[in-house]
């Protein structure tokens, strides 16, 4: 199973974003079947994946990226040891996460924001086998420029031709 783990939230006295646990027990059925759960960080926003993998919470300095919904920069320690249990792996996407939103679209027709739809990106940029694979597809936050890169070209949607 594919998913997002990275989730924002602040800490008390924290003035960015954090990480903490976004996943609700229903969504780590499959990880206790044997299902693989795996997390994805955007490349720009790296510090829960680094802390995932050294088990310590790392925090990093300025964070780039357009999906500012999994901008962490400071990992919750708490969400730090559930991810070292719950998540095998976590892939890191780069700013190619543009495309994701693209694809989501013209295959879907839904209009998601970059962290909604970083699930899509990992599918898209790393090899993650030939088995059936699910992610969450969610987010509505996006700029207004975003929005108008997005939306449907009106010159390009199907129109009844006139008599």
């Amino acid at each position: 199973m594919l998913s997002v783990w990275c989730g924002r939230a602040r800490a008390p006295g924290e003035a960015g974003p954090v990480a903490r646990a976004s996943a609700s027990p229903p969504s780590w059925a499959g990880h206790r079947r044997g299902l693989p759960f795996i997390g994805v960080c955007a490349a720009g926003a790296p510090a829960m994946a680094t802390s995932r993998r050294t088990g310590v919470p790392e925090a990093t300095g300025p964070v780039s990226t357009m999906a500012d919904g999994i901008t962490v920069r400071v990992p919750v320690p708490t969400a730090v040891a559930w991810m070292r249990e719950v998540v095998d792996d976590v892939l890191l996407v780069e700013e190619d996460i543009r495309l994701a939103p693209r694809t989501v679209r013209d295959a879907l027709g839904l209009i998601l924001e970059p962290s909604g739809a970083v699930g899509i990106a990992a599918a898209l940029r790393h090899d993650l086998g030939t088995a059936p694979l699910g992610t969450i597809l969610t987010g509505g936050n996006y700029s207004p420029g975003l929005l108008a890169e997005l939306a449907p070209d009106p010159a390009r949607v199907n129109r009844p031709v006139s008599a």
